[in-house]
């Protein structure tokens, strides 16, 4: 069985073009499970294969995905130190916080998060992007805060993506209810509803949305419907890890179609688009360049 279908759409006023390569492209491989934690005193150390800090034994466990926390409730200065989960290109980590709350982290992002919660609110903080599990408890609200949004919920699963290289923020409710404060302005979600922030034009709208969208690289997939090249290309390199440039703006706004393998390398879907005579692509010192022919 193929690993994805593809399908492009272009405007109208553009003829027809391929997608040439006068020069071999590189292996461009999946990104696989990893990550680096920092702790409050500034200590440092890798996910899954580095070795853990002196004392951290009995705080959490560490797999071959990512870290459990595993702390006890009754010493109130631990409430108090927070840690940092960072992912960096080509790379996804899981976490379970200490209240069991269990968190994916794409590629680029970064979670900032208590090692043990308060007996108030939960509160994390994310860049980049994240699907939240969170652990049902209606005494204690579980907040996560973005550069431009804050989102409240009890106990649900929800996709948060708020990088900082991109203009939208974005979150989307599997199940549950969340509630979004951003701009001055307060949004509750319903199940398969989807909250946008533009930061250009600072407007937010709510559109309900088929949620495996945008929540279908959590379990190892990619969906593009109608998606302009640049967003997919800004999707893609993330996960890919590869580096690219656009020569013209136009070929920016093809549409693309697509069902990926998240975990399949780059280069079938390459080889795809040359073969629907689309645009041309070129590899120069390690930099995929494209254009229209």
């Amino acid at each position: 069985m193929q690993p994805f279908i593809l399908l492009l759409m272009i405007p109208a006023s553009y003829p027809i073009y391929k997608w040439i390569s006068e020069e071999p492209i590189s292996e461009i491989n999946p990104g696989t499970h990893g990550g680096e934690v920092t702790l409050s005193n500034g200590t440092t150390f890798k996910i899954p294969e580095g070795a853990l800090p002196e004392g951290t034994s009995k705080m959490f466990i560490i797999d071959s995905k990512g870290i459990n926390y595993q702390m006890p409730t009754n010493k109130p200065q631990i409430k108090k130190i927070k840690n940092t989960l960072q992912t960096l290109h080509g790379m996804e980590c899981h976490i379970t916080l200490s209240d069991g709350t269990k968190v994916h982290l794409n590629a680029e992002s970064q979670l900032i998060y208590p090692v043990c919660f308060s007996n108030e609110q939960r509160i994390v903080q994310i860049k980049g992007e994240a699907y939240f599990d969170v652990a049902p408890d209606s005494e204690h609200p579980f907040i996560v805060q973005t550069p431009y949004t804050s989102i409240q919920v009890t106990g649900t699963t929800f996709n948060v993506r708020a990088y900082p290289d991109e203009n939208i923020e974005s979150t989307t409710l599997i199940n549950g209810s969340i509630k979004i404060k951003s701009k001055n302005e307060d949004f509750e979600l319903t199940p398969n509803q989807h909250f946008i922030f533009d930061k250009n034009s600072k407007r937010n709208t709510v559109t309900n949305v088929n949620t495996e969208l945008y929540t279908s690289w959590e379990s190892g997939s990619f969906i593009f419907k109608n998606i302009p090249l640049e967003s997919v290309m800004s999707y893609l390199s993330k996960w890919y890890g590869f580096k690219y440039t656009f020569e013209d703006d136009a070929v920016k706004q093809v549409k693309i179609g697509a069902y990926l393998n998240r975990y399949a390398n780059m280069n079938p879907i390459i080889d795809m688009i040359k073969e629907l005579n689309l645009v041309d692509i070129k590899q120069r010192e390690g930099v995929l360049h494209i254009s229209y022919k």
